[in-house]
């Protein structure tokens, strides 16, 4: 069933066992059509990332490791990042694809997507860290959660994580 789905349609989304989804033997690979375009879009392992690179390379396809960042508040308001790695000749020519989301960024061969969005997701675990330590203080200093928040937000503590959360 899935070594027919790439013929059926220019596009693969995202599934959730990618190691057997896409490099068993029944797997997507499998059906790629030399030429083909394989655009992964999950977290995963950067070495992950390049093995998929290579495999796909292997039949005379592409594969583009592309990363998503700005959550479902930057999805609605179009405010989206994109790290997007492999071949930038490839990714140069998604590019229109790309920019029905947002902006992009060409970052690196495969594999570096993956590891833009660790490295993204520390600095968001950080701040999360931070505004959360920063809300406890407020209120346990008596002040207005609220209006602390919103004071903040213009300022050097201002971030993404304020305006999601």
């Amino acid at each position: 069933m899935l070594r027919s789905a790439p013929r059926k349609t220019k596009q693969t989304i995202n599934l959730k066992s990618l190691i057997t989804v896409v490099l068993d033997n029944n797997g997507i690979l499998s059906g790629l059509n030399p030429g083909a375009v394989l655009v992964d879009t999950s977290s995963s392992h950067p070495a992950l990332a390049r093995e998929i690179f290579k495999a796909v390379r292997d039949k005379d396809c592409w594969a583009v490791d592309v990363l998503v960042s700005g959550g479902d508040i930057g999805a609605i308001d179009r405010k989206l990042t994109i790290f997007a790695a492999g071949d930038g000749g490839v990714v140069e020519w998604l590019s229109p694809l790309f920019e029905v989301i947002r902006r992009h960024t060409y970052i690196g061969e495969a594999g570096c997507g993956q590891s833009y969005k660790i490295a993204n997701q520390i600095v968001v675990g950080a701040n999360l860290m931070g505004l959360s330590e920063g809300l406890v203080f407020a209120e346990k200093a008596g002040l207005d959660v609220r209006k602390w928040k919103e004071s903040v937000r213009g300022g050097a503590a201002g971030s993404m994580v304020i305006e999601l959360f």
